[in-house]
């Protein structure tokens, strides 16, 4: 075993003990878990989430700590998903929705530190000759989440597209990181593009995810990407006529 190895020790241990944890017939060291329980009091909680019991934590405050807060340490993560099991069986009294959840949820302690290299000298071929004035969508994997993000640029679509994972690098650390591209696009006046989709995604009231990092104000949920479709389409409608929106790459229809 390598020494890094060890450091893995610990997230290995908590996955067991999820694993382990009966919420139809709690053990000792659970029930010293449950009542005890309360959120982390630290800076990277809302300050209204900070030090909040089992009984008036929010499943919203347990979402955060377990999927998105990188710098909850494992442990927290740990007591995040134990509560928030106990309080699906509580609700639901079904166990088979128990193995779903800590199948679901040990995900998020045993993703691993790890960025994906994927080869995508596919997009050098579709998008030819043009160096300039794209428009993409691409998904991208933070953990066992995931979220969209639009956006133009100037770069070669491979170039911007690895900027972004180097920018959520920067913030999630602890997470399995991935890019998808789904559509890419040129336009003549790529900025003019961009705007219209945005202000529709405002009229729309699709705000971007909670995630932080370069970028991230044009992020939004996987569950809006059917209507970000319909908004596309609305907008490629609604352009100049004698200048089109060509579609180089789709992956999203």
């Amino acid at each position: 075993m390598s020494i890094f190895d060890k450091l893995n020790e610990d997230t290995d241990l908590f996955i067991l003990k999820i694993n382990a944890f009966r919420p139809e017939q709690i053990s000792e060291d659970y029930q010293e878990l449950l009542q005890n329980y309360i959120t982390p009091s630290r800076g990277y909680i809302t300050p209204s989430a900070r030090g909040v019991r089992i009984d008036d934590v929010e499943i919203d405050t347990l979402r955060y700590i377990i999927t998105e807060c990188f710098r909850c340490n494992e442990e927290q993560k740990y007591q995040a998903i134990i509560v928030t099991i106990y309080k699906i069986f509580e609700k639901y009294q079904d166990l088979d929705l128990v193995q779903e959840a800590k199948d679901e949820l040990s995900n998020y302690l045993s993703i691993g530190s790890t960025v994906d290299s994927v080869d995508m000298t596919f997009l050098d071929e579709s998008i030819g000759d043009y160096t300039n004035n794209f428009f993409y969508i691409i998904e991208i994997s933070i953990g066992a989440n995931k979220i969209l993000k639009y956006g133009k640029t100037n770069s070669l679509p491979r170039l911007r597209f690895a900027q972004i994972k180097n920018a959520i690098k920067e913030n999630y650390k602890k997470f399995h990181i991935s890019i998808k591209p789904l559509i890419l696009a040129y336009y003549n006046d790529i900025a003019e593009f961009e705007d219209m989709v945005k202000v529709s995604l405002s009229e729309h009231n699709i705000g971007s995810s909670n995630y932080k990092f370069a970028g991230a104000s044009e992020t939004f949920s996987l569950k809006d990407k059917d209507k970000v479709l319909d908004i596309l389409n609305t907008s490629v409608g609604n352009l100049s006529k004698t200048e089109k929106l060509e579609i180089l790459y789709d992956e999203m229809s």
